[in-house]
């Protein structure tokens, strides 16, 4: 039998690391395609149900290949990490 978790909505977040441009673009773009969607499909669950989604950052480093690549979806007000 299974176990089952549950999920401490005050205790819990998702976090999107490493969808940075530069990170993405090593794979190839199906591959890049499928990541950001599931991401993307994912989001939407955790935000309806209260759990925030936080997102790590690096453009403070002035390189167009650190932000957020430009698919993601991020919606105003939620927690960008740089």
């Amino acid at each position: 039998m299974a176990d089952t978790a549950l999920i401490d909505r005050n205790k819990t977040a998702v976090i999107i690391i490493d969808f940075q441009v530069g990170s993405l673009g090593f794979f190839p773009k199906e591959i890049e395609d499928g990541l950001i969607s599931r991401a993307n499909q994912y989001q939407p669950r955790a935000r309806q149900k209260g759990i925030p989604v936080i997102f790590s950052d690096s453009k403070s480093r002035k390189d167009p290949d650190t932000e957020l690549h430009p698919q993601l979806v991020v919606q105003s007000g939620e927690l960008v990490l740089a």
